[in-house]
């Protein structure tokens, strides 16, 4: 998976011998993934996106339970 920068990342790819800066927006090189990661400069990913939870409204379920509690 590509990683891509949320900001610029001055750093030294592997193999290359001085650092530079690689600009916000671009794929961060494989071996520089954990350590753009801890220093915050990665997108991030899409948050909420597929994770199987409906969309209903909050507190819909607790007028369910309170409708079919008062009759008991």
């Amino acid at each position: 998976m590509v990683m891509k920068l949320a900001k610029d990342f001055y750093c030294a790819p592997m193999g290359e011998i001085y650092p530079r800066t690689i600009p916000a927006g671009e794929a961060c090189p494989p071996e520089l993934v954990d350590s753009a990661r801890a220093l915050g400069l990665l997108e991030e990913e899409d948050k909420g996106a597929g994770d199987g939870k409906a969309g209903g409204k909050p507190g819909a379920d607790k007028k369910a339970g309170g409708a079919t509690g008062a009759g008991a």
